[in-house]
């Protein structure tokens, strides 16, 4: 069989005619041909109308399969750096388990591109979404308000810290006022006391004095 384009390969498909993916093909090109083809719903609808058409989808489906094989194995090569052997070469023992696990690294790395590129599509399409759009917008704004109460909340904390801080500093204030009070009452009262006991002495003193003068006046 010889290389065709894809419109001609989907006219064979249609007319029952075998057709056969190359290597070298552009793969992408022809599977964007062929869905486009067999999508289409007027086209569809008039195979649809032919007694061969589970045949022709049939035949459609593995063709396209043969151009995401070669798309794949493309996709391999690109993460290993070099070409692979031809489909169907036979390979050393050795060649082949070696192969096989530098692929199966490929593999996984070509997987995990494909589901990032994936969601980073689907969060595009999101965005797009005006039902999405306000919802990411009410969640914002929910965002926002949850901010604006935590800050509240903060904020009279601060306050409600503030003031009892006021507040132990004025009690302790009053308290060392009315010790200051005492204090000095009671050294008021010493300098009473002190002062009574002093006069009360000098009194004595006096009296003592006079009986004294008076017991020698006596004897005189």
């Amino acid at each position: 069989m010889k290389p065709m384009d894809p419109v001609t390969e989907n006219m064979n498909i249609i007319n029952s005619k075998p057709v056969r993916a190359f290597i070298y093909q552009d793969h992408e090109a022809h599977i964007k041909t062929h869905l486009a083809f067999i999508n289409d719903p007027k086209i569809r609808e008039l195979i649809g109308q032919s007694p061969n058409a589970n045949k022709i989808f049939a035949a459609m489906e593995a063709h396209i399969a043969e151009h995401i094989a070669f798309a794949y194995r493309n996709k391999i090569e690109e993460e290993l750096g070099v070409p692979l052997p031809p489909p169907g070469e036979p390979l050393p023992e050795d060649v082949e388990v070696e192969l096989s696990r530098l692929v199966a690294k490929s593999a996984d790395q070509l997987l995990q591109k494909n589901i990032a590129e994936a969601k980073q599509e689907q969060i595009a399409q999101q965005e797009q979404d005006p039902l999405i759009q306000m919802q990411q917008q009410e969640l914002q704004i929910k965002q926002m308000e949850a901010q604006a109460k935590a800050k509240k909340m903060t904020d009279d904390s601060a306050i409600d810290a503030a003031r009892l801080q006021l507040d132990k500093a004025k009690m302790e204030s009053q308290e060392r006022i009315a010790g200051a009070k005492i204090g000095a009452d009671a050294v008021n009262q010493q300098k009473e006391l002190d002062a009574k006991e002093f006069m009360e002495g000098t009194k004595l003193g006096a009296e003592a004095v006079k009986q004294q003068k008076e017991r020698n006046n006596t004897q005189t």
